[in-house]
């Protein structure tokens, strides 16, 4: 049995919300360096970040999921986003080489070119330095969101150059657990949701249990989409509007979940039952 203290410290929403301030209130760094040193994975967070700032109507809580960008991006086709590198292997020298020949182009859609960069902190020096180069050489307006582990292996120039995000260190999420969310998530039934020491870890660390699901309804949206550009009549398609829209509840209960007095339970069986709801929808119609 996992024990964990009623009063956790959020993870995400502090860092999701800092981010929602620099979008409203219009003074987004040139780059942003995400660091997580207990070793999560920060692409569902920094893919967030990427489709939020390159939405052409964006919302309090996140991307509107709805305009031609957002479109673009769930398709995995928008041309002013790029992205390199995983956690813990470093970026080639030729890629960032070829990334800056490629932002100097000028942006396609929103005005604003986006690039996340993983795994930094294991840049060789050569490559450390061709993206020093970039940060101290920003072309037109484009956002770096640098990804690490450790932020002491960052070269100083390149961290001396970059808005820090630093996302506490908390307890991971377990393999077997993950898995258990997954198969509750796609197969959505209340026999498993309340499984006494599954729904015990939920509660205790809901921002976690969140971003599995979203990063898993990104994947999900991401598959409908390329099915709907496939298909000859695509009107006759499942409308992807409720999942896109669900997101932003998912984004929205992330930052409930750190509010004290929070029910904890309620919340999460709240986006339980929509989930459910959309996914017995989506069985329903075939694409």
């Amino acid at each position: 049995m996992m024990e964990n203290s009623a009063s956790e410290t959020s993870l995400l929403s502090p860092c999701i919300s800092t981010f929602g301030q620099f979008i409203s209130q219009n003074r987004m760094p040139h780059a942003l360096l995400l660091v997580q040193e207990s070793g999560a994975d920060l692409t569902a967070l920094s893919t967030l970040f990427a489709a939020w700032l390159l939405c052409q109507k964006p919302t309090s809580s996140g991307a509107c999921g709805q305009c031609r960008s957002c479109l673009l991006f769930q398709a995995k086709t928008h041309p002013d986003f790029f992205a390199f590198g995983e956690a813990d292997t470093s970026t080639g020298i030729d890629e960032i080489r070829g990334l800056i020949q490629a932002l100097q182009q000028t942006a396609h859609q929103s005005g604003r070119q986006v690039v996340i960069l993983q795994g930094v902190d294991h840049y060789m020096p050569a490559v450390a330095n061709a993206l020093l180069k970039a940060l101290e050489e920003p072309i037109g307006d484009v956002v770096y969101l640098l990804l690490a582990q450790r932020r002491q292996r960052i070269m100083t120039t390149i961290s001396s150059r970059c808005v820090k995000l630093m996302i506490p260190s908390g307890e991971q999420l377990p393999t077997p657990v993950q898995e258990q969310l997954k198969q509750l998530y796609w197969k959505p039934e209340l026999a498993a949701f309340y499984e006494p020491e599954l729904q015990e870890w939920m509660i205790a660390h809901p921002q976690e249990a969140l971003a599995v699901l979203y990063q898993l309804i990104k994947e999900r949206v991401t598959e409908l989409t390329h099915k709907r550009l496939a298909m000859s009549n695509p009107s006759q398609a499942f409308s992807l509007k409720p999942f896109l829209l669900f997101t932003d509840e998912i984004v929205s209960a992330m930052k409930q979940a750190s509010l004290p007095g929070i029910n904890k339970l309620l919340l999460m069986e709240s986006i339980f039952f929509r989930w459910q709801e959309l996914t017995a929808l989506s069985r329903k119609t075939s694409l």
